[in-house]
């Protein structure tokens, strides 16, 4: 077994943000990443973060995917859910056609990742109803944001990227289920390949799989980088980007 690619705890947990355009995407994206706030957008522009965030006392790496909402990007979804660990699919409280939205990218997530037709609770995903400071501009209330999320099994939160309102919540609430959900595969995949292991080597393999579970399980999954550093890191990436170009 070639421990760099099989075991799934040793790579950095992929977060995946869908949503029509102009619901806030990227303006969650850096908020999380960045903790500042830009209200204008471009449509066309796809970005990358990296970031750490903090479950249960210890930070672990995250890398959060800010889908563009055109047509173009459309066609890269597939692959982008298959190399996601994690999904946040936003609407705007102000925009219902934007929460209507939210089934044909749930459908296409479980689609991608090979079940197609069927609920995979196990799949980390968050429903989140953006710009909840735009409350007099409502056109989708909170129950029916938690009615949808019902509907596709996943957990819901409204947030609001401007006001920092709910934001390190998700992503907290979401690093949180893709570690369980990881920790699920290493346990999955020593039960699927225990059968190869050898009399002489079993006992190696499975004290590897146990440090594993235990990493995700005591946070020794953490970022490398220490809290000063990540702090450079956010700093020199937020810094250099026009933020004249994201997501409102």
């Amino acid at each position: 077994m070639n421990e760099n690619h099989d075991m799934p705890d040793c790579k950095p947990f992929k977060v995946i943000v869908f949503g029509e355009a102009g619901v806030g995407k990227s303006a969650l994206s850096i908020r999380s990443v960045c903790q500042e706030f830009s209200d204008s957008y471009d449509p066309t522009i796809e970005d990358n973060y990296e970031t750490d965030i903090e479950v249960d006392g210890y930070p672990i790496k995250v890398a959060v995917v800010d889908t563009a909402g055109n047509d173009v990007f459309r066609r890269m979804r597939d692959q982008y859910i298959k190399n996601g660990d994690g999904f946040l699919l936003v609407y705007s409280i102000t925009d219902r056609s934007s929460s209507t939205a939210i089934a044909s990218f749930h459908e296409q997530i479980v689609a991608a990742k090979g079940e197609k037709d069927k609920i995979i609770p196990q799949i980390p995903i968050i429903l989140v109803g953006n710009k909840s400071d735009l409350d007099d501009e409502r056109e989708v209330s909170y129950q029916n944001g938690k009615k949808i999320a019902a509907t596709l099994s996943c957990s819901f939160f409204e947030t609001s990227a401007k006001n920092d309102i709910g934001v390190d919540e998700v992503f907290a609430n979401l690093a949180k289920q893709m570690r369980e959900s990881r920790a699920d595969s290493v346990r999955k995949a020593f039960i699927k390949d225990r059968h190869r292991f050898s009399l002489r080597n079993l006992s190696l393999k499975e004290r590897k799989y146990k440090e594993r579970l235990q990493a995700l399980r005591t946070g020794e999954t953490k970022s490398k980088l220490s809290r000063r550093a990540t702090g450079r890191f956010r700093a020199l990436i937020c810094g250099a980007r026009s933020l004249g170009t994201t997501d409102g």
